[in-house]
């Protein structure tokens, strides 16, 4: 009886789908590796490569489903949001960013159930920040009055792909270990962005239409839109 306790204890602490969380990581450090090569051939090949994996993953995730089933509503509030610019200007932009705020304003507590998600952008953005924003504007105070062009040195493209592919790294351990699937971490990772940057735009999810409305698309206000969907 014991032993049979023990093995269901050590499968439940035993990783999930390593074989895909590795694979994919592998992928990702192949393809990083042939961009910083900057051999040409490599680069389209691992280009190519990379957009058909990430297509099938979409897919396979049901990541770019949801995004087909949100189109409809983001068209429709972008439409109506450029009609209104040609009759009040830039204000309509902006009464179409409060309306979507508005309306999807408890849509984006969601985001705080998946914090290691939040801190592994997080730390992209702060990449970012580092080695483009931060020396871009210390390039163009330096040069006040002149047109400046700014191009990451070599050690900062290393540093900061490798960084990228750690936090990745970081963030696929983590999931396993709490043993979330591949498939639906995949999808989180897809969607994290997508989703964040339609709830900021798509004020259509007011208007009570099926297809539109954020009930139809979304689910309702408390529903994990990111949970994987059998």
């Amino acid at each position: 009886m014991e032993a049979e306790l023990n093995e269901v204890q050590e499968a439940k602490n035993e990783p999930v789908d390593k074989g895909w969380y590795s694979y994919f990581l592998w992928v990702n450090w192949l393809v990083t590796y042939a961009n910083l090569r900057q051999e040409p051939i490599q680069v389209l090949i691992a280009s190519v490569a990379y957009a058909l994996i990430t297509f099938y993953v979409a897919c396979r995730s049901k990541s770019l489903q949801f995004c087909l089933k949100m189109l409809p509503g983001v068209l429709l509030s972008m439409f109506l949001a450029l009609k209104g610019f040609e009759l009040i200007g830039g204000v309509a932009f902006g009464i179409a960013l409060i309306a979507a705020l508005y309306s999807n304003r408890k849509r984006f507590k969601m985001y705080g159930k998946y914090k290691p998600f939040m801190a592994f952008y997080g730390s992209l953005v702060l990449m970012w920040i580092g080695f483009v924003g931060i020396p871009f504007i210390s390039l163009m105070l330096g040069n006040i009055g002149q047109n400046v062009t700014y191009t990451t040195p070599r050690w900062g493209d290393i540093t900061w792909s490798i960084l990228t592919c750690l936090a990745l790294w970081w963030l696929f351990h983590k999931e396993q270990t709490n043993g979330r699937r591949f498939w639906e971490t995949m999808r989180i990772l897809y969607l994290f962005p997508i989703v964040f940057a339609i709830l900021l735009i798509d004020w259509a999810t007011l208007i009570p239409i099926k297809f539109i409305s954020g009930k139809s698309t979304l689910g309702d206000d408390e529903h994990d839109f990111f949970a994987w969907e059998s």
